[in-house]
Order: structure tokens, then C-alpha cells, then sequence
């Protein structure tokens, strides 16, 4: 049932021709570049381009797997975008929670400076009163 993948192994070599014999079909010709290498990869990108050469379940196998990393990649960038979003609205929850910490604490220190000054003014009038009453000795 499971394919087996070819061997990394230059071509030639009698493993790689045998996996290619054992599938009917010829391997890939080596990337620019390469000397007569092969690599899994350099496999599925011939696949892909040229999949009326490859078997039927090996074709099928591959889309499959394919549309499940898709799906695995769409609930990742989900979760990520998830994530991102509670993220954001508890950082505006904090944010907003601190600020109303910050207009209570203003709030009472503007109280408690109001009450001060109301104190030392009745202290000041109540001073005046005081005077007047010695004046008027």
C-alpha cells in the first residue's frame, strides 16, 4: 500500500534503476546543475509536472497529501489569526482597565487636593474670625 520513496542515490546506481523499474516508468532526468542525482523532491516535482507517467495511486497519494497540508496549513494560520486576535483584545482590555485605574486615581487625588484646599481655607476663614473677635476686644 505505501509507496516506497526512491533511493537518493545517483542514478545508475542499481537500487534507483530498480525502484524506477518496479514503477514502469523512467526516472527523472538530473536538475540543472546536479550530476546525475536525484533527491525525493527533485521525484515529486517530476510527478507533479508529469503525472500521466506516474501510477494511479502514486498520483492520488499525492494530491491527498497535499490537500491535507493545505488543510493543516489553513487551521494553522486559523489558530494563528485566533491567537492574534485574543492577543489584541487583552491587550485592549488592559489597556482599557489601566486607564480607568488612572481616572479613578486622578479622580480621588483631585478629591483629596479639594478637600485640602477646603480645610485650609476653613482654617484660614475660622483664623479670620478669630481676629476680628480679638479686634473687637
Amino acid at each position: 500500500e505505501k509507496e516506497a520513496a526512491p533511493p537518493a542515490a545517483a542514478n545508475g546506481t542499481a537500487a534507483y534503476e530498480q525502484y524506477w523499474a518496479q514503477h514502469q516508468m523512467q526516472p527523472p532526468p538530473p536538475l540543472d546543475g546536479e550530476k546525475g542525482t536525484s533527491s525525493k523532491k527533485t521525484v515529486v516535482k517530476t510527478f507533479i509536472f508529469g503525472k500521466d507517467a506516474m501510477p494511479a495511486g502514486l498520483a492520488a497519494k499525492l494530491e491527498r497529501e497535499e490537500r491535507e497540508r493545505a488543510e493543516r496549513e489553513r487551521k494553522r494560520r486559523e489558530a494563528d489569526v485566533r491567537e492574534r486576535e485574543e492577543r489584541e483584545q487583552k491587550q485592549r482590555e488592559d489597556k482599557e482597565r489601566r486607564d480607568q485605574e488612572e481616572a479613578r486615581r486622578r479622580e480621588r487625588e483631585q478629591a483629596e487636593r479639594a478637600l485640602r484646599d477646603w480645610e485650609h481655607e476653613e482654617a484660614r476663614r475660622k483664623e479670620r474670625e478669630r481676629e476680628r473677635e480679638r479686634e473687637r476686644e
